[in-house]
């Protein structure tokens, strides 16, 4: 399914404990582990590079796993190890991540570094989540009739299909816009649900729910039907721009008690989102 898994990790225990559900997905796809970590300056590289394969010869990882160590001031980590990303179409990314709101927003992060200069989907491990391989009955997969997030189908169909689990689709609308009386509501993940059982053969599942906190209503979900991960589309943004219109994608790694897997998508218009009381909701 993937070509490789790039882990980013620095010198906390938490961005560490992700290799090892990594790791299982890299025993289930038979494909290589590659944990990444990015120092300032060369001269600490070669002991950084004796501990990282220290660690890798210690662990219980696929025999392929692989330590690299990227050393630069020229750019942020974000960009070192998207860089190296970039070189292997196909990829995957996994990672921990705080998911900050605000702080996060305007200073950016390597999570949004990485999303924001690579099209490789990103499983991130935000706060809540627990560090272990993916386990569950369901896959949820979020959308909002834009095109950025029905970019999202054939990615959901393919790890439904290889977690083996139930998929769902699921929309958030906002409840205190009016809508025709005849309006059908679950026209959105219906629709996207039926491409679903196109794809992977087996029932879906599709759901309309109505808050104004679409980030807190998509991972309050995704904990009721036991879903092993939750999958939303992403535009990548940074700084001024970012805290503007805010991103659901974000609110949901900060919220989840699951991995979030991101894609970035390229079409489709962005909701119009408002920061409030630390979460990102709909605007009126």
């Amino acid at each position: 399914m993937y070509q490789r898994i790039f882990v980013p990790v620095d010198g906390s225990q938490r961005s560490w404990d992700v290799v090892e559900p990594a790791a299982a997905l890299a025993g289930r796809w038979d494909c290589p582990l590659e944990i990444v970590s990015v120092v300032r300056f060369e001269s600490v590289r070669s002991q950084v590079e004796i501990e990282m394969r220290q660690q890798v010869e210690a662990a219980d990882w696929p025999t392929d796993t692989t330590a690299t160590v990227l050393a630069g001031i020229d750019r942020s980590p974000g960009e070192f190890v998207a860089e190296l990303v970039n070189q292997t179409p196909g990829s995957l990314v996994v990672m921990s991540t705080t998911g900050h709101g605000r702080s996060a927003a305007i200073l950016g992060s390597t999570a949004n570094e990485i999303i924001a200069h690579t099209t490789t989907p990103v499983l991130l491990y935000g706060p809540h989540a627990k560090t272990a391989a993916l386990k569950g009955d369901a896959l949820v997969l979020a959308v909002d009739g834009t095109s950025r997030s029905e970019e999202a189908v054939g990615l959901a169909g393919a790890w439904a299909v290889g977690l083996h689990v139930e998929p769902w689709v699921v929309t958030v609308v906002n409840p205190d816009v009016e809508r025709p009386v005849d309006a059908a509501e679950d026209v959105t993940a219906q629709h996207v649900a039926r491409r679903l059982v196109s794809l992977t053969g087996r029932e879906v599942q599709f759901e309309t729910l109505h808050d104004r906190r679409p980030a807190v209503a998509l991972t309050d979900f995704a904990s009721t039907v036991d879903a092993a991960l939750l999958i939303e589309a992403t535009h990548a943004r940074e700084g001024a721009d970012r805290l503007r219109h805010g991103s659901v994608a974000m609110a949901s790694v900060r919220h989840a008690r699951v991995p979030v897997l991101l894609i970035h998508g390229v079409g489709g218009t962005p909701g119009r989102l408002d920061l409030r009381d630390d979460d990102y909701q709909y605007s009126s």
